[in-house]
């Protein structure tokens, strides 16, 4: 019985993990950071020094849409820097430009810059 659940339990780990169920995470956030969820936009965030690490983004979310992936790091919105998740959904919330928020995050530590469509 006991090989039976150990080959179960590497069947399950190994269609989980090509199917991308599991992410890569920096090491500084293996061990007690919860991760914040924003709805309104579709992304799951972790807090951090660097800004706000994307951990994971809904399919056909507005940040989907956006091009925002996981393992980007939101660092600013309008200019302005990305301190909490908190802060983000206070911006959300506030009025913004035509619908347009111009977000600014880091990928592959390259500077790219996004505009978040709301709606």
């Amino acid at each position: 019985m006991r090989r039976w659940a150990m080959a179960a339990a590497v069947v399950l780990i190994g269609a989980a993990l090509a199917c991308g169920a599991f992410l890569r995470l920096p090491a500084r956030h293996l061990a007690t950071d919860a991760p914040t969820r924003i709805p309104e936009t579709g992304l799951l965030l972790l807090e951090d020094e660097m800004g706000l690490y994307v951990l994971g983004v809904i399919d056909g979310s507005l940040a989907c849409n956006a091009g925002i992936l996981p393992g980007d790091y939101l660092t600013n919105v309008r200019d302005m820097v990305l301190t909490s998740a908190s802060q983000l959904e206070e911006m959300l919330t506030g009025s913004c430009e035509n619908g347009v928020l111009p977000v600014t995050l880091d990928r592959q530590s390259k500077t790219v810059t996004v505009n978040l469509a709301l709606q």
